[in-house]
């Protein structure tokens, strides 16, 4: 029981630094989406617009960067990537470089 005790009073005191350096965003209107990936506490989709984002943005990870053909997208637990015509690129946390762009050779 004193364990149980230990991680609620942990939580508690997580638990308002996190929602305080945080913001979050509504779903938007989406227009022919193609594609979904969930993350930890956001989702991103191709659509019409290109990538759009919504949820937390604890790390930017809603803020995708200007892809000029996206055609795959994998959401992380706070970070993101997509594949566009000529390059693979990612966003958000980056604390073990999991947001580092790759180089991509033969891209197609």
């Amino acid at each position: 029981m004193k364990s149980l005790f230990r991680i609620v009073a942990l939580l508690l005191m997580l638990l308002p630094g996190l929602v305080a350096c945080s913001s979050e965003s509504d779903p938007p209107t989406l227009t022919n989406p193609t594609q979904i990936s969930a993350g930890w506490a956001h989702n991103c989709v191709i659509d019409g617009a290109g990538v759009v984002c919504w949820g937390l943005n604890s790390h930017g990870q809603i803020t995708p960067p200007t892809l000029t053909n996206p055609i795959l997208i994998s959401a992380g637990e706070t970070h993101t990537c997509a594949l566009d015509d000529d390059a693979a690129y990612c966003w958000g946390e980056n604390e073990w470089g999991q947001s580092r762009n790759p180089v991509v050779n033969n891209a197609t």
